[in-house]
């Protein structure tokens, strides 16, 4: 701004010398022409941040973002999101069993339907490693029980007969908060919400929850969401590539993240899909995947499956050397700074089935400018505390699902020392 009225300062100033030279030039700085020239300021201060609005909204960036990255996203990449909330779609699979002195799996059961409108519900569970509300679920088609066993096991004098049936399912209130991220070793509960059909059979022998799996639950479009499908239409409205597979996945509002790998034994092409929640259901992945053969976002002949991500917590454990002794009474700080940069880095990456103990080295180094290195790191499942090996990069193939690692919430083990 100083260069735009540096010469409204010389022109006032003209020819004149000494003490004029001096007076005139207080004057421009703190009377009446300065008065005029700080309204010139004004303006151009104005203009000057209108212009760099229209850059910002002009660029596929995380500075854009409302409205000016919504216009940006349609008209230039034909990037376009469904606003309305959608509910979370998934499975309920139910199990019962039976001891009987037969291997014979005819007429085991009670036979009978599972209505649609079947009701299931899902716990709140704040202290679970990904923290989940209550959700209620609906069924949404009719399901025939017929009266034999699907599965067979034991001996000669107790045959154990079991029968699953899968129940399609719907949230009943649009959001996030129903879908349901499988972690790592966790089952997928949930309960009935009222009897079925079988409720005057002996207890052990009725249908209970052994799954429950939903996903794809949204209430808005974030900037992020909008941004990452622009720049998927960028490169995959080309042609049937794999790119268009990510674009594809992304055009449904309820997917916020997309690794595809290529299974080069099958000819076929790994796509690994989750929602803002990282969760994935069969139901939803299957109504995904037929939305991007319909659209189409696959070429002729191409083929594409649709598989799920399994969340898999670890522990850190790490050195970090301070910069010196002032700083010995921050810890509390410097781990929450460190804590706050490792749950981005992975959670934000494109790759995030894979991490690496340099890189985690390096954010942690980098996350306060208190610290001054960190020597190593090593990265411990959660479960068992046994030290990790770095995953490979590239996915193997016919893989059934891929691990998203995130740090669990008590996972962070930093032994202090002043450098």
């Amino acid at each position: 701004m100083s260069e735009l009225l540096t010469p409204a300062i010389v022109a006032l100033l003209g020819d004149l010398t000494n003490d004029k030279r001096a007076r005139r030039a207080q004057k421009a700085i703190t009377g009446r022409y300065g008065d005029i020239l700080r309204g010139w300021l004004g303006q151009a201060e104005l203009v000057r941040a209108r212009l760099a609005r229209e850059i910002i909204a002009s660029r596929l960036n995380t500075r854009n973002g409302g409205e000016p990255l919504r216009e940006l996203s349609d008209s230039e990449c034909w990037a376009v999101l469904a606003e309305d909330p959608r509910p979370a779609v998934g499975e309920v699979i139910l199990s019962r069993s039976r001891t009987t002195s037969t291997y014979n799996p005819v007429g085991v059961f009670q036979a009978g339907v599972i209505p649609a409108g079947a009701r299931f519900t899902r716990p709140s569970n704040p202290a679970a490693l990904l923290p989940t509300e209550e959700a209620t679920y609906t069924s949404t088609e009719a399901v025939l029980c017929s009266e034999n066993s699907t599965s067979v096991s034991g001996s000669d004098s107790a045959w154990v007969h079991t029968q699953t049936v899968t129940v399609p399912v719907q949230a009943d209130f649009a959001g996030e908060s129903a879908n349901t991220p499988e972690i790592y070793g966790v089952p997928l509960s949930g309960e009935l919400a009222g009897q079925l059909f079988d409720s005057g059979q002996p207890e052990a022998e009725r249908f209970a929850v052994a799954t429950l799996r939903a996903s794809g639950g949204m209430l808005r479009i974030t900037d992020d969401q909008v941004l990452a499908f622009a720049v998927a239409m960028a490169g995959g409205i080309d042609g049937p590539t794999e790119q268009s597979v990510v674009a594809g996945s992304l055009s449904n509002p309820g997917v916020r993240f997309v690794l595809t790998a290529q299974d080069e034994s099958r000819a076929v092409l790994q796509s690994f899909c989750a929602d803002a929640s990282w969760a994935m259901s069969e139901r939803f992945a299957a109504a995904l995947l037929q939305e991007l053969y319909d659209y189409p976002w696959i070429g002729f002949g191409c083929r594409v499956e649709a598989k799920r991500v399994i969340n898999r917590p670890v522990n850190l454990r790490c050195p970090v050397v301070l910069r010196g002794k002032q700083y010995d009474s921050n810890r509390a700080d410097i781990t929450a700074a460190i804590r706050e940069k490792l749950v981005s880095y992975f959670a934000t990456r494109p790759d995030f089935h894979v991490w690496r103990e340099s890189a985690l080295g390096a954010i942690i180094s980098q996350a306060d400018r208190r610290i001054l290195a960190c020597p190593s790191v090593d990265v411990l499942d959660h479960g068992t505390s046994a030290l990790l090996s770095e995953p490979a990069a590239q996915v193997p193939d016919n893989s059934p699902s891929v691990y998203r690692w995130f740090l669990a919430g008590d996972g962070l083990d930093i032994s202090y020392s002043i450098g």
